[in-house]
């Protein structure tokens, strides 16, 4: 099953097999999901180098053009 990296391209999940995946679905219309982010990347940094961890953020807006600007602050 493929998905959208951050630039577009495609992902390939099944390269992850194996792997613990930590998933993050969210929306930029969600103020609870957006509160819950600077945990999600503080437990994030803390696997940083654990090469069988991997955290993964899945927006869920309809209009993929929202999640830019958000995810460049």
């Amino acid at each position: 099953m493929l998905r959208k990296a951050p630039e577009g391209s495609a992902y390939p999940l099944a390269a992850q097999k194996g792997k613990i995946l930590v998933l993050n679905f969210w929306a930029t219309w969600c103020g609870p999901c957006r509160a819950l982010e600077p945990l999600y990347e503080k437990v994030a940094a803390e696997f940083r180098d654990d090469p069988g961890v991997l955290f993964l953020a899945a927006d869920c807006d309809d209009d993929e053009s929202l999640v830019v600007p958000i995810s460049k602050k």
